[in-house]
């Protein structure tokens, strides 16, 4: 059909856009351009699949090493915003008001990405100008470790334990 399209073109001595867009030629070009789009993205995506299945478990590792991190720096940078923005508030002296609604969502929030940072730069920017904010976040930054401490004994103690409990016995 796509043929028959640009015989009618070249008997009649017109470009390529006289057709209106609805036309068969068009839409069949369009189609088929489609087609292929999605053929190409499905070999990305199986390429992608197949790279990752062919990750070794010390590639995992580094890949894990690396979310860390960032999830680790991005609660600090979002510490110390937070720290500065609250302490700009305060002009004079200190303040005796404490943690409430967004900000203590996202004192919880930091704290939970990266509870000692977090903690660290919350506890020593507000302590003199903040204090019921410093100690709050201070408790908020102790109840936060707790799943990181239980995080890290189920991802690296326990399957050691594991392990070492499957050759003894």
């Amino acid at each position: 059909m796509r043929a028959g399209v640009s015989e009618m073109h070249a008997e009649k001595g017109v470009g390529a856009g006289c057709c209106p867009s609805g036309s068969g030629g068009e839409r069949q070009g369009a189609n088929r351009r489609n087609s292929q789009e999605l053929r190409r993205f499905g070999a990305i995506h199986r390429s992608i699949y197949d790279e990752l299945k062919a990750l070794k478990k010390c590639d995992l590792l580094h890949v894990m090493d690396l979310l860390i991190r960032l999830v680790l720096f991005g609660g600090a940078i979002g510490a110390v915003a937070l720290m500065v923005s609250e302490r700009r508030r305060v002009t004079t002296g200190s303040d005796a008001r404490p943690l409430e609604g967004n900000t203590k969502a996202f004192v919880w929030i930091t704290c939970l990405l990266s509870p000692v940072l977090s903690g660290i730069i919350y506890y020593y920017g507000w302590k003199g100008r903040l204090p019921i904010m410093a100690k709050q976040a201070n408790r908020i930054t102790f109840i936060a470790i707790i799943p990181w401490i239980v995080g890290f004994f189920l991802l690296f103690l326990l399957p050691g334990i594991q392990e070492g409990l499957s050759t003894a016995g």
